[in-house]
């Protein structure tokens, strides 16, 4: 069920199968007789961090010390252990959030928010001489403030961007002369 980029995993579980195969063969799983012998070359920057200080210089051929290497090893496969678990963990994890993730929301209507609603126009008396009534629709919904949803996102813009409250109270009020900002900042700050 690994959700980690493609491969990823894969080769997470390699390296750590690799680091454990590694810990086996070092352990002494086998006799000495039957283990490869190491060739002798310049020593690996991993191996001269375990060598103690007083060792030779580290381009010598030298094989290191047996039980500093099998310790080496061991915490490698200790930690090729931990990172596997934690690897499965993140993966549970992703899936456990996608099985649970929001479903997407419906796209807004086209309408913009801050047109006046329709309305009947000039009313013109009807057969019955009776004049037509305004439409309730108008007294549904107050009327929204001038230039109501593009100051809601200049406030919204300036909360991501780190803007304090207090700055963008400044700029509401400047650029757009809405006096009474505070119903808009509780929205996107939060109350106060």
């Amino acid at each position: 069920m690994s959700t980690a980029p493609h491969g990823l995993s894969d080769r997470a579980r390699a390296i750590v199968e690799a680091a454990e195969e590694a810990a086996r063969a070092g352990r002494g799983d086998r006799p000495a007789a039957e283990r490869t012998p190491v060739p002798r070359r310049p020593a690996p920057a991993a191996l001269r961090a375990v060598q103690p200080p007083s060792a030779a210089p580290a381009d010598v051929t030298a094989i290191p010390d047996p039980e500093r290497l099998l310790a080496l090893i061991q915490r490698i496969a200790v930690q090729a252990a931990e990172v596997r678990r934690r690897l499965d963990a993140l993966s549970e994890e992703v899936g456990r959030r996608e099985a649970v993730a929001p479903a997407p929301q419906p796209a807004p209507t086209d309408a913009p928010q801050d047109a006046p609603l329709p309305g009947p126009t000039d009313a013109a008396p009807d057969d019955t001489g009776a004049d037509v009534a305004a439409a309730p629709v108008a007294a549904e919904r107050p009327a929204p403030a001038p230039h109501g949803e593009t100051a809601r996102l200049v406030a919204i813009e300036m909360a991501v961007g780190g803007a304090s409250r207090a700055e963008a109270r400044s700029r509401l009020t400047d650029e757009f002369g809405i006096r009474e900002v505070d119903g808009l900042l509780d929205e996107v700050y939060g109350r106060a």
